[in-house]
């Protein structure tokens, strides 16, 4: 390549516009666990995405999907956390848009607990977990 041709194309790469923001998507599944005792949390594996997200992308859609054993006891409470909050989920399946930035690259987890006291019967018990997380950068 000659020296005219090396300015040419830094001159064209200089003048274009970069990229101000990409979007991509990570889903990831883990196994359950169980719980027999009401009003104690059971905590899900770590969900985390496998590939490379950019540090400073954020959520822009998140769902879920819960497999049980057997049908939801009346007073399950299921929360989605990651390492600065939780949401609180309604269904065993569904999804949200977070109202604040959550981090496209943090690690999440699911946490179950059922609000009643003494022995579950049947116990809970979380067959999968199951994540797809859209987001974008700025």
């Amino acid at each position: 390549m000659t020296g005219k041709s090396i300015l040419l194309l830094m001159a064209m790469l200089l003048t274009h516009p970069v990229q101000a923001s990409m979007s991509g998507s990570w889903s990831k599944d883990s196994v359950g666990g169980h719980v027999d005792v009401g009003r104690q949390p059971l905590t899900s594996q770590a969900l985390r995405p496998s590939g490379f997200v950019p540090v400073n992308a954020t959520a822009t859609r998140i769902h879920w999907q819960i497999s049980l054993l057997n049908a939801p006891p009346a007073e399950l409470k299921i929360q989605l956390c990651h390492s600065q909050s939780c949401e609180q989920l309604h269904g065993l399946s569904g999804e949200f848009t977070p109202q604040v930035p959550w981090p496209a690259s943090d690690t999440y987890y699911f946490v179950y607990t059922v609000n009643t006291k003494g022995q579950l019967r049947p116990p809970l018990r979380v067959i999968r977990n199951m994540l797809t997380l859209n987001y974008k950068t700025k």
